[in-house]
């Protein structure tokens, strides 16, 4: 029985060792100089959901894609079912487009990293 628990501890030892050198590498980034994106805040900017939700509803055919559509409801409709040949993460990023490119506070930061503002509508969305 006294083998397990030495296992135990010596697992816990290696887990601390590894966060300890997590926080070791991420204050080596953060004293190099770099600095952390700014949060893109979806609550403080309710335009750029309105303009989400604008979209979505303009490109009813994207919206369907986009979540899904199902069998049963295009039968019931009496129309083909409408699949997305683009992935997800390209149909977000269709919308991350659409609401950040011409922003004029996201604009810059968008154009230098669209695929964090894919991932931003992704996880909106998902909300």
């Amino acid at each position: 029985m006294t083998k397990p628990k030495a296992r135990a501890k010596r697992i816990s030892d290696d887990a601390s060792c590894t966060t300890d050198n997590h926080h070791a590498a991420s204050n080596d980034a953060m004293t190099k100089g770099s600095t952390r994106a700014p949060n893109i805040e979806w609550a403080k900017n309710p335009d750029w959901t309105w303009s989400l939700i604008t979209y979505l509803t303009d490109h009813t055919a994207f919206r369907t894609k986009l979540f899904s559509d199902s069998t049963a409801d295009a039968a019931k409709e009496g129309r083909a079912k409408h699949v997305g040949k683009d992935g997800k993460n390209q149909q977000y990023a269709v919308l991350a487009e659409h609401i950040f490119a011409t922003e004029p506070t996201q604009s810059k930061a968008y154009k230098v990293s669209p695929s964090r503002f894919t991932t931003s509508v992704e996880t909106r969305l998902r909300r």
